[in-house]
């Protein structure tokens, strides 16, 4: 068997950091995407409108196309948005979930009680915040 060479071991570990981080983007920022896409989209839209009977077929197919890209960008970024509010529930659901399995078969329900409710309200917290986030009827 070969040893691994050094340089190559360099190299992973100096990017491994850059993968962790790489990550969902947080709410705020899948939002503030979101927003901007639907702003260019807008203004793709916007510019479509400019479109008259001076305007050649070129202009159309280009603000078209500008258009299509941006309302893709638009569904992109939306889903972004949902994945990055389901991170915050599927966080708080773990969390819930270690706190309630590390409790030991020796600890009392009072003993643990404090913990579990906060945990729970958590995961409460976050269901509820997705909830008025899709205005849900």
């Amino acid at each position: 068997m070969k040893p691994i060479n050094l340089r190559i071991q360099f190299f992973a570990l100096a990017f491994i950091p850059t993968l962790v981080a790489c990550g969902s983007p947080s709410v705020e920022d899948a939002e503030a995407s979101f927003c901007n896409d639907l702003d260019n989209l807008a203004v793709a839209l916007q510019n479509l409108g400019q479109i008259n009977a001076q305007s050649t077929v070129r202009e159309l197919d280009t603000a078209k196309r500008d258009v299509a890209k941006a309302y893709d960008s638009v569904k992109a970024s939306a889903a972004t948005v949902q994945e990055a509010r389901l991170d915050q529930l599927d966080t708080a659901y773990a969390d819930f979930d270690r706190t309630v399995n590390s409790i030991s078969g020796r600890d009392t329900l009072g003993e643990a009680a404090a913990t579990i409710t906060a945990e729970a309200g958590n995961v409460a917290a976050a269901r509820q915040q997705l909830y008025a986030d899709l205005s849900c009827p």
